[in-house]
């Protein structure tokens, strides 16, 4: 599932001035503009803005493009976002669940994060940043995936956590209250929690010696050589007979 096309577009609107704001806070230097921009400067961008939360604060505050009101809420909500690496669990028609501590009910933009994962078997692992929407909690345009097998124990233990989830209704849809803990509406094969063997700190530490993939949202794509030794998976647009990869967040919306 993905995010209605009119909040797709105020989320790529904000991201991508936030972006530039940044470049230029940070002295950064990338000359980053609002579209046509590789999804590595982008990101580049991004994680620094996301590691000086001043950066944000102050944009807010001054509010250089004039956003309005409603749009100014959305950019404060954006402080309680979380970057991390998930376990993508389930991809269902209400959403992608991602999964670490919590699970969390994910709306891709204009693809979903299962076309996104281009197939890939699941559990699966990425790093993203979850971003608040009103009652929504979408991703922040860019995906990383990394390509990591799970022996048949940790697949076990990962779907038995995503069931007592689901059956206990602790799958989370928004950034608001926890979902409180529900009686299960009838007979469970297993009631309790299941234990964490810690397979999700063991397999990240394997995922550091492996090479991550991009992917990001788009009507196509289009494999590039990646700086990580991994491959790149991006949207190609035909602006003008020509062709180029463009950005996660700059899709001409």
């Amino acid at each position: 599932m993905i995010l209605p096309p009119k909040d797709t577009e105020r989320v790529v609107r904000l991201l991508c001035k936030l972006d530039v704001f940044a470049d230029r806070k940070l002295a950064l230097n990338t000359g980053i503009t609002l579209t046509d921009v590789a999804t590595e400067l982008r990101n580049q961008v991004r994680v620094q803005w996301y590691n000086h939360p001043e950066v944000l604060d102050e944009y807010i505050e001054t509010n250089p493009d004039r956003h309005s009101e409603e749009d100014l809420d959305l950019l404060r909500s954006w402080k309680g976002r979380q970057r991390q690496r998930y376990m993508v669990v389930k991809c269902l028609k209400s959403g992608a669940i991602l999964a670490d501590k919590e699970h969390y009910q994910v709306l891709g933009w204009n693809d979903s994060i299962e076309d996104l994962l281009c197939g890939a078997s699941l559990p699966t692992m990425v790093e993203t940043t979850l971003l608040p929407c009103g009652d929504k909690i979408a991703y922040d345009g860019i995906l990383i995936r990394f390509n990591v097998f799970f022996g048949s124990g940790s697949r076990k233990n990962m779907n038995e956590e995503y069931s007592y989830a689901r059956r206990h209704g602790q799958i989370r849809t928004s950034f608001g209250e926890a979902p409180k803990p529900l009686k299960p509406a009838g007979p469970a094969m297993c009631e309790h929690r299941p234990g964490r063997p810690g397979h999700l700190e063991i397999d990240r530490k394997i995922a550091r010696r492996r090479h991550p993939t991009f992917a990001f949202p788009g009507s196509g794509h289009a494999a590039l050589g990646s700086p990580t030794g991994g491959q790149q998976f991006g949207r190609e647009a035909r602006p003008a007979g020509d062709s180029q990869t463009v950005g996660p967040d700059s899709q001409g919306l």
